[in-house]
């Protein structure tokens, strides 16, 4: 159980030393959007997982994508850019 997070650390730690190809891999445009994205993904995937029986197959999950998207670029990102400016 414990060793899980720590071969994440470890891994997130040495990417600067892992092979170029990985590195390239990680960098690709659809990833690092993919990893800002994540925590908004996160975030609104719970209730449409917990309600998936309502909604017509995959319709939750658009659903769910579509809410994170809006959330990130309407309420997270403007927040970070404006603490980010006066703090």
């Amino acid at each position: 159980m414990l060793c899980a997070p720590i071969g994440l650390a470890f891994a997130a730690n040495h990417l600067d030393v892992t092979f170029k190809s990985v590195q390239k891999l990680l960098s690709l445009a659809p990833l690092r959007l993919l990893g800002l994205w994540s925590y908004s993904l996160y975030v609104w995937q719970q209730p449409f997982y917990v309600y998936q029986e309502s909604f017509p197959t995959g319709v939750a999950f658009i659903l769910a994508f579509a809410l994170s998207l809006a959330s990130y670029y309407l309420l997270e990102n403007p927040s970070r850019e404006w603490l980010n400016r006066n703090w």
